[in-house]
């Protein structure tokens, strides 16, 4: 796969540039380094992603297999998953149809395909009927979890349902495009002790792979606009989990608020980058049909590693391949969160877990992800490797990262 910034489209489309133009000239290159910070997924990527983690999910279970669309639960509701009930429905009339319906369509059709073996919203009913020990809940995204939990509880509230657990009669797994480590550790310690698994981490503001006043300044330049426009919901997203994903098929309400809310009073004239958290045509041109990595210079200098970028390129080629030196070199910052690694180099979960695997076998980090001897002394030959005037990378300047009026909670 090419290495590429993720969104490097989205500010040059017609909407994108009136976007930019509302945040102070000051200000734009932090905001474009934000933009490309988003990992832009298609109903692609989404679609053929979730079905084939559906289908190693179901190929490794016995007998039938019960298939639920997770779906917002209302504030004071109850879902009834009885013959007839409420819950069969996997979209909530009145809801936000962007992710749900897709969820639901692509279960419907996996359904099609595999008659009698998958079934679609099946009652309490018929989970006794053909015996089902394998329930499955999937949703796009695992943000704060609440959506999810919320999800869970309804089905698992049942008396029949929870007979069942009992007595190791059925197995609950929550199965996600993305989730945030947060989310993914909250929804596994719900009572039913759902197996959750998602196919990428979540990106978060938190979770970048920059230095800590960085993300601060970011964290603030998003409050600051959030209030002097007047946004709607939390300057963080929903749960102030500042998300960074966003799919064709809508923009999660977890992302900062700068990216999708509408102002509270209309003569503020705000235009948001995803208008009712959806991707006009023009935005949605942009989104790439595989998720794009980003380019291990980028991902370097973002991490104040300029001497270990500048000189990259003559170590290509070397014995060490470019993801355990950029896991090297965000390790020798501190940044050791496994997120950020995954983020950086574009990793599935699966694969950023094998990648920390393999560099504590090679003896470079230790179980705990910190730097062994040999790692730091890796990290220095790879810097030396070339002198820096050879291959010298110019450092981003300091009000790129940090503009001086948010010093200040004030903007403009």
């Amino acid at each position: 796969m090419a290495f590429e910034p993720q969104s490097p489209d989205l500010l040059l489309t017609a909407l994108g540039r009136t976007w930019l133009e509302q945040f102070t000239k000051e200000h734009h290159p932090l905001i474009r380094q934000l933009t490309d910070a988003l990992a832009l997924v298609s109903t692609q990527e989404f679609e053929r992603t979730l079905q084939r983690s559906i289908e190693k999910l179901v190929k490794d279970c016995d007998g039938p297999v019960a298939l639920y669309a997770a779906r917002e639960v209302p504030s004071n509701s109850k879902l009834d998953f009885r013959e007839g009930g409420s819950g069969l429905n996997s979209v909530y009339t009145g809801s936000d149809l962007g992710s749900e319906a897709r969820v639901a369509s692509l279960l419907r059709q996996l359904c099609r395909t595999q008659k009698g073996h998958l079934l679609r919203q099946p009652s309490i009913e018929s989970l006794l009927q053909h015996r089902v020990h394998d329930v499955i809940i999937v949703d796009d995204v695992i943000g704060s979890g609440r959506r999810i939990w919320g999800y869970l509880d309804q089905l698992w509230n049942d008396s029949t349902t929870k007979s069942w657990w009992s007595y190791k009669k059925i197995r609950f797994t929550v199965l996600a495009y993305a989730g945030t480590t947060h989310g993914v550790n909250r929804v596994s310690r719900h009572p039913c002790k759902p197996n959750v698994q998602v196919h990428r981490y979540c990106p978060t503001v938190e979770g970048l792979p920059w230095p800590r006043k960085q993300l601060s300044v970011t964290k603030q330049l998003c409050r600051s606009y959030s209030e002097k426009y007047a946004l709607r919901a939390s300057h963080l997203g929903f749960g102030n989990t500042a998300a960074l994903l966003v799919f064709e098929h809508g923009c999660p309400n977890n992302v900062p608020n700068i990216f999708w809310a509408d102002s509270k009073r209309a003569d503020m004239g705000w235009q948001p980058l995803f208008p009712g958290r959806a991707a006009v045509a023009e935005t949605a041109s942009v989104f790439p049909t595989e998720l794009a990595a980003r380019t291990p210079v980028s991902v370097l200098l973002a991490a104040r590693q300029e001497r270990v970028a500048g000189t990259l390129s003559s170590v290509m080629q070397r014995p060490l391949p470019q993801n355990i030196i950029i896991t090297l070199a965000l390790l020798g910052r501190g940044i050791h969160r496994v997120e950020a690694i995954a983020h950086a180099t574009n990793l599935s979960v699966d694969e950023c877990k094998l990648l920390l695997e393999t560099c504590v076998a090679q003896g470079l980090i230790s179980p705990r992800r910190r730097l062994t001897d040999a790692g730091v002394a890796e990290l220095k030959g790879i810097a030396t490797a070339v002198k820096p005037r050879m291959n010298d990378v110019l450092k981003l300047g300091e009000d790129c990262y940090y503009p001086k009026s948010l010093r200040d909670r004030s903007v403009g």
